[in-house]
């Protein structure tokens, strides 16, 4: 083995799938994928700080009616917004699924003219790119 070439092997795939997706979508596809469970997970860290909240302020007595508001208002707070991350996250778990699945379902048309639609045959032979320009001098 010299230190110029690496030995590779290659393995075929017999089919690939490619979809088509426009700016829009791409977005979406971005948006999606960084939110992804982020709902979930802080409505899974402020449900239990609530409910510890409670269990503290139910089983224990607080001398201190300030030390008791705070604890009932952070234990408010915590109650609101879990259950609001909870309720986002459960309407908006499926979008990115369905987003995705949309994509997958979308069929491409028919390629020409209507009438005289070309055939998958026909549309193997074009040229796979635009042909040279002449060079200056040769004629069109």
């Amino acid at each position: 083995m010299n230190g110029e070439r690496i030995p590779a092997k290659r393995h075929r795939l017999e089919d690939v799938e490619i979809y088509e997706l426009t700016g829009d979508e791409l977005d979406r596809i971005e948006q999606e994928a960084a939110t992804i469970g982020t709902d979930l997970q802080f409505a899974l860290v402020l449900l239990p700080v609530a409910l510890s909240l409670t269990a503290a302020l139910f089983l224990t007595t607080i001398s201190s009616i300030r030390v008791y508001v705070t604890f009932l208002v952070i234990m408010i707070i915590a109650y609101v917004f879990g259950a609001w991350f909870f309720v986002r996250w459960s309407r908006e778990r499926g979008t990115f699924t369905r987003l995705l699945g949309k994509i997958r379902q979308r069929r491409v048309g028919p390629v020409g003219e209507e009438g005289k639609e070309r055939t998958p045959a026909q549309l193997a032979e074009l040229p796979s790119s635009e042909p040279p320009l002449p060079e200056e001098g040769e004629p069109k």
